[in-house]
């Protein structure tokens, strides 16, 4: 996978337990600035920012580093090994016991935390530890199906600097490869952090409540109060689960499940909508085109079922004529497939597709100086969608410049927030002014930076 070869030459992980004192200040400052202000601490100490910040210091420095040394794994910079980042896999506790970090402390120490902040705040900081202590449980009831014991991924940070460059993800990624498949949760105070933890490594929200710090814990008493999400997911090997092959060697059976996938993926989406309205015509005429290009593709076969889930396409794109066009045969037999007036609207699809690369490479030359390479037919069994294939998928591409087009608002989106693509070009196109489905957009993107994936 890309994300693995390129990352891994920038940044490795070691263990926590190993850092030297000045490898603890940097950790201990990036996670200082990572939760200082976030929703539970806010909550905790709402008023007093001087007080927040040194309980904060308090806690990572007292409670939590301490529960976090054994499993812990810092993100460094291979070249500086500079500390940019950290991961913590916690393994499951016997039952009955306290999660890491979360037990009860003892007389002694609560009196030194009653020293350093006083007694309500020690009071509120120890009802807080409490709460994260019942995570086990509150999976255990809404996924009563998981029966494996749970780990808990916890302290993802990463140097506010180098945000935003996959560094994050490939550190989860990375460290939980280094563990069998097993059942993980997270929890997070930060809404937008469920988006991008189900987006990047297709974690699942399980629970979704109010942890009330004031009244002993009772979320109903009206005091204080966080929203904490709780997610799931269970760790995957998806290079061992499937495998590349090219289409031009599949068998009948293979061909006739990737048309079906194609056509369960494409043949109602707003391209093929506008250029074929009736929709029986519209499918009997996707069937047609999948199967006449069907030797342009390639397709991934899981290595334990024969049952085909993916599909992709890689091909080049000339400097001086667009996509690889479509010889004279092929557009008679495209003609005769689905009738004249499809065939042509498909041919004015396929001209624009070859046009608007080169218009994109000769309006920023200087970032498109490479090959450019065209990622066509990404489509994914629906019964495994959201598993991370597709992206997968993508990952196994040549370290190429690669662009795609779409119509779907919802995979500008996805390819953006997944792949780091960004979109170069955003048209309308239209086949029928009178119809109000005479028209689509098309959204040209652009993977300019693969080192980012």
């Amino acid at each position: 996978m890309l994300a693995k070869l390129d990352l891994d030459a920038l940044y490795k992980l070691t263990p926590l337990a190993d850092a030297t004192k000045d490898d603890i200040a940097r950790f201990l400052g990036l996670m200082w600035v990572a939760f200082r202000d976030d929703p539970m601490w806010t909550a905790l100490i709402p008023d007093d920012t001087s007080l927040r910040h040194k309980s904060n210091r308090f806690f990572l420095e007292r409670i939590r580093f301490a529960g976090l040394v054994p499993h812990g794994h810092l993100v460094r910079d291979r070249t500086t090994n500079l500390v940019v980042g950290h991961a913590a896999l916690i393994p499951p506790v016997a039952p009955g016991s306290p999660v890491a970090g979360t037990r009860p402390v003892s007389a002694e120490f609560r009196a030194e935390m009653d020293a350093a902040l006083g007694a309500a705040t020690a009071h509120r900081l120890e009802i807080m530890l409490g709460l994260f202590g019942q995570t086990p449980d509150i999976v255990a009831t809404a996924r009563p199906d998981i029966k494996d014991a749970v780990w808990t991924l916890q302290a993802v940070v990463v140097d506010p600097e180098l945000q935003g460059r996959g560094i994050g993800a490939w550190a989860i990624r990375a460290l939980l490869n280094q563990f069998p498949p097993v059942p993980v949760i997270l929890y997070t105070q930060e809404d937008h952090n469920v988006g991008w933890y189900a987006r990047k490594l297709g974690f699942e929200l399980v629970d979704t409540r109010d942890f009330c710090i004031d009244d002993d814990g009772d979320a109903s008493a009206g005091g204080a109060k966080f929203t904490n999400w709780t997610m799931h997911a269970t760790t995957a090997d998806l290079d061992a689960a499937y495998d590349l092959t090219p289409l031009a060697t599949a068998s009948p059976d293979d061909v006739a499940q990737f048309i079906n996938l194609m056509c369960i993926s494409f043949h109602d989406d707003p391209l093929w909508t506008t250029v074929q309205p009736d929709r029986a015509r519209r499918h009997a005429a996707k069937h047609a085109v999948a199967g006449l290009y069907r030797a342009r593709l390639r397709r991934p076969r899981p290595r334990d079922a024969p049952r085909r889930r993916t599909r992709s396409a890689l091909s080049a794109i000339t400097r001086d004529g667009g996509t690889p066009g479509r010889r004279p045969a092929a557009a008679e037999a495209l003609a005769a497939a689905v009738g004249a007036d499809v065939a042509m609207r498909l041919d004015a699809l396929i001209n624009m597709f070859g046009t608007v690369p080169r218009e994109v490479v000769r309006c920023d030359p200087a970032n498109f100086s490479e090959p450019l390479w065209g990622s066509q037919s990404v489509c994914v069994d629906p019964v495994v969608r959201g598993k991370g294939v597709g992206k997968m998928l993508a990952m196994q591409e040549p370290r190429v410049l690669v662009v795609l087009f779409t119509q779907e608002e919802e995979n500008v989106r996805w390819y953006r927030d997944t792949l780091g693509f960004v979109v170069v070009d955003q048209r309308d196109v239209c086949f029928d002014k009178a119809r109000e489905d005479g028209r689509f957009t098309n959204w040209t993107m652009v993977k300019k930076r693969w080192e980012a994936w």
